[in-house]
């Protein structure tokens, strides 16, 4: 056990999972600091997980694999939530930005970012934007951008989320995350950046 997680008060904050345990498809442990990760699949309830592979690392020597799949071993959805948001912070101020690639030419992962007013809660995730990933069939890493612009609510904690959807099943790399408030000179409804 640890003690509670103190709120962020200064932005921006980055995180690229250096210095974390290593995990695997069926360890429910996630050692990330501070971040909360949700998954409620029966088998392989670990992902998404830290490794060490240079294959799922952008920048260090750690970054996250994500494998969505159609059955329900591996859940009916995936969230990584953020340590909470203290201060001032007005959510529909914020944007996150990671980068990621999918690991197939053929794969096309979709993230669907969020707010949660409990980390420990899926249903309270609430959804703000869409960051669709190899929209250029490739597997090269990109920094992708999630606007919480259209967000009204109260929560403090954002979380991207994957879920499981119809036939379309994906393996996809993400690393070094960033939580920042929306440049002034930025359109705040652009969805996504490549």
């Amino acid at each position: 056990f640890h003690t509670e997680c103190d709120l962020m008060t200064t932005l921006p904050y980055s995180y690229g999972f250096e210095g974390t345990t290593t995990g695997g498809s069926t360890n429910p442990d996630f050692a990330a600091d501070c971040w909360k990760r949700l998954n409620n699949g029966t088998s392989n309830m670990g992902y998404p997980y830290i490794s060490s592979s240079s294959t799922y690392c952008h920048t260090g020597s750690r970054g996250l694999y994500w494998n969505r799949s159609t059955t329900t071993s591996y859940g009916d959805y995936q969230i990584l939530v953020l340590p909470g948001l203290g201060g001032n912070y007005v959510m529909s101020d914020l944007r996150v930005k990671f980068w990621a690639k999918a690991t197939s030419n053929s794969y096309h992962p979709v993230f669907y970012v969020g707010v949660m007013t409990d980390p420990t809660d899926a249903t309270t995730f609430t959804y703000v934007d869409t960051v669709n990933v190899n929209t250029a069939g490739n597997t090269n890493w990109d920094e992708y951008i999630g606007n919480l612009a259209g967000y009204t609510g109260t929560g403090r904690y954002v979380a991207i989320r994957a879920n499981r959807v119809g036939s379309s099943s994906w393996y996809a790399c993400f690393d070094d995350v960033t939580l920042e408030e929306i440049p002034a000179c930025v359109d705040r409804d652009r969805k996504s950046v490549v």
